[in-house]
């Protein structure tokens, strides 16, 4: 029996650098949210920081495959995304264990009812940190 593989997108070194910077300004959403809530007066602001910590990753990992794969998934299957990751480099098991907590987290984070633990968040953040700074390693 085949395996069947995952839908891939290829990406050009141009895509690469455009969801590297998509990455980083993710990242930077999620900073400003956590150091503007409450002027701005968004409630339950940890969702929204994790939220866009997570798309950070998301797209850090994008970027990784593409610069050592030639492509990023294109599955619905966020899984698809961390098998992916893991085949990128020599690093890529290490950071797909970052993708997939971002990923464990996501519908909860996105559609959850409550507003998630702070311990959470950190281990979101810190996920998607990695992940950046992973990129920004690759890509020097």
């Amino acid at each position: 029996m085949n395996a069947r593989k995952a839908p891939t997108t290829p990406m050009t070194p141009t895509q690469v650098r455009e969801r590297a910077q998509q990455a980083r300004d993710w990242l930077k959403n999620a900073e400003l949210i956590d150091l503007m809530h409450e002027d701005s007066g968004i409630a339950g602001p940890r969702n929204q920081i994790a939220s866009a910590a997570i798309f950070a990753g998301i797209a850090a990992a994008d970027a990784i495959c593409g610069r050592h794969l030639g492509e990023r998934s294109a599955a619905m299957d966020h899984a698809a995304a961390t098998a992916l990751l893991a085949k990128a480099g020599p690093n890529g098991r290490t950071l797909s264990v970052h993708l997939r907590r971002l990923i464990n987290e996501k519908s909860n984070v996105d559609y959850g009812d409550r507003e998630i633990s702070r311990g959470t968040l950190v281990i979101v953040v810190r996920s998607a940190e990695s992940l950046v700074a992973a990129l920004d390693v690759e890509l020097r």
